[in-house]
């Protein structure tokens, strides 16, 4: 059994993926795995695909054909997977948008030796303030050898607005972004999360003090914007990117200066 790896470009309207599964299945080829996705009226999608050798060509013959539908298929043989010497890690990332935001990330990855698995971005209004962030999902392949708070510390230097949340692969919890949003529908009050940081970062964020306000929530009662560390109110930071009227706040119960989706997190409001 051969195995190949399309690569699908199509006009957007009903029945794409219906003709593309239709062409493999009439040449004795088996759908395995796939990632398919619209945008800007576009349907694009990337699979792999076992076949016969027997049916190897008839196959690829038959794909380069769907061109007649509208339907570009770019093929490549699947290579061989390497031995594992990485782990899987799930992070999310959210910052304000910026130009080259993407390039500064993915180039860092690649600094550390770091694989991308999957990344999904997108840009969409803050929650409260609408002001643009950029918000990405990924799966990492991070190397063994390479320790996740070292991987954490590299991020946290792109951006003091940018709050870098990471967790194993396959570890439940929702993020950043999921945990604002639920908390502002059920406050419906303006929210910002929030982040335990050192003492000798606090004059790198705005800081928050607060009381505990039930659950997952922190009752703000102040906020001073890059204290100096001998006086700051405490040690909350609070990243430029999620908000600009605040009243609840998330917190992660983590002391580092990103935000660490496997641990539990809190909120807060403005008395």
């Amino acid at each position: 059994m051969d195995h190949l790896v399309l690569t699908v470009f199509a006009p957007d309207k009903p029945g794409q993926v219906e003709r593309i599964a239709q062409c493999i299945a009439e040449h004795g080829g088996n759908w395995l795995e796939s990632r398919m996705s619209r945008m800007a009226g576009q349907f694009a999608g990337i699979l792999r695909v076992g076949v016969p050798a027997e049916a190897y060509d008839e196959l690829v013959d038959a794909l380069q054909g769907l061109s007649a539908q509208g339907i570009r298929v770019l093929i490549a043989e699947s290579g061989i997977e390497q031995s594992c010497t990485w782990k899987p890690i799930a992070m999310e990332l959210v910052g304000n948008d910026r130009p080259g935001i993407v390039r500064d990330i993915t180039r860092l990855l690649s600094e550390q030796g770091v694989n991308l698995e999957r990344l999904v971005t997108e840009v969409r209004p803050a929650p409260m303030s609408s002001e643009p962030l950029f918000h990405a999902e990924a799966i990492l392949a991070v190397p063994l050898t390479l320790s996740l708070d070292v991987l954490q510390s590299r991020l946290e230097t792109l951006a003091d607005d940018l709050m870098v949340g990471e967790r194993a692969n396959g570890s439940s919890g929702p993020g950043v972004m999921a945990q604002m949003t639920a908390a502002f529908a059920k406050q419906g009050r303006s929210m910002l999360a929030v982040q335990e940081v050192p003492l000798e970062q606090v004059n790198r964020y705005g800081i928050v003090a607060g009381e505990p306000a039930g659950g997952p929530l922190l009752r703000i009662e102040n906020i001073v914007e890059k204290p100096t560390p001998e006086k700051p109110p405490r040690a909350w930071a609070w990243p430029a990117a999620t908000s600009s009227r605040p009243a609840f706040s998330t917190r992660s119960a983590t002391s580092h200066a990103v935000w660490v989706a496997k641990s539990s997190s809190r909120m807060a409001s403005r008395g």
